[in-house]
């Protein structure tokens, strides 16, 4: 939030709030509940073949480890993405 003109407070956008530059993206979208939800909206919109309890399990564990980097974040989630997909029924 900031003041503008007359002491009036205006709500900044998601877009343009300032991430402080140490912060890992990673962190910073799995540390907050709105954006773990929007997170889920995509993983459900876009990536429909991941079960997005499983990523976000996934995720926590992974980043519970604070000393892993962000390479470090994603080449574990690469590594994990399999396990994190949706089981389709068999067609017979």
């Amino acid at each position: 939030m900031r003041i503008s003109g007359i002491g009036r407070k205006e709500e900044i956008p998601l877009q343009q709030r300032e991430v402080p530059s140490q912060t890992s993206p990673f962190r910073t979208v799995f540390g907050s509940e709105v954006l773990r939800g929007e997170f889920v909206k995509f993983l459900k919109t876009i990536f429909y073949q991941l079960d997005d309890a499983k990523v976000l399990k996934e995720m926590d564990r992974i980043l519970a480890d604070p000393k892993k980097t962000d390479k470090e974040v994603y080449e574990e989630l690469v590594q994990n993405i399999d396990h994190m997909r949706k089981r389709f029924p068999m067609r017979k």
